[in-house]
């Protein structure tokens, strides 16, 4: 299945996320309005975080990505120097009390490989990632952002 196949399902799945409301004349769905929710949320602590980054950068002085090796600072210029994403490897959401937080519990990652890691299930890890990519793109007609051609 291609990118292109995957765009025509998403047009049939119908109302998946609720809100499919067009406007009275058909010109599209009404956002952007205010609502308060309240809920629980798991607390984080953005300290072992900023440590995990600065680790990788004395190390290897650069922030790429542990599965794709994408890094922010060398596309994006100023702008993303010092920008990745921590993964926690053991989801937070399977403890049942607070823990405490070591670098080694987390993956650095770029914000696509972040978030296919939290699609797969189950949830895996950047190497487990990594090695999918791999394998994805050894198979014939696979393609790769860098390098594949745009479909005109």
């Amino acid at each position: 299945m291609s990118v292109w196949d995957d765009a025509e399902a998403l047009k049939t799945l119908g109302d998946t996320a609720g809100g499919t409301e067009e406007t009275g004349d058909g010109t599209g769905y009404p956002e952007g309005a205010k609502k308060l929710k309240e809920h629980m949320w798991t607390e984080r602590n953005r300290a072992v975080v900023r440590l995990a980054k600065a680790r990788r950068l004395e190390q290897t002085g650069k922030l790429e990505c542990d599965a794709c090796n994408f890094d922010f600072a060398k596309v994006y210029g100023e702008d993303g120097v010092g920008f990745i994403e921590a993964h926690h490897r053991i989801p937070l959401a399977s403890f049942t009390a607070p823990t405490d937080a070591r670098v080694e519990h987390f993956d650095l990652v770029c914000s696509n490989c972040h978030s296919m890691l939290h699609r797969m299930k189950p949830l895996k890890t950047a190497l487990e990632l990594k090695k999918h990519l791999l394998e994805n793109f050894k198979r014939p007609g696979a393609t790769h952002s860098r390098g594949s051609k745009s479909r005109a």
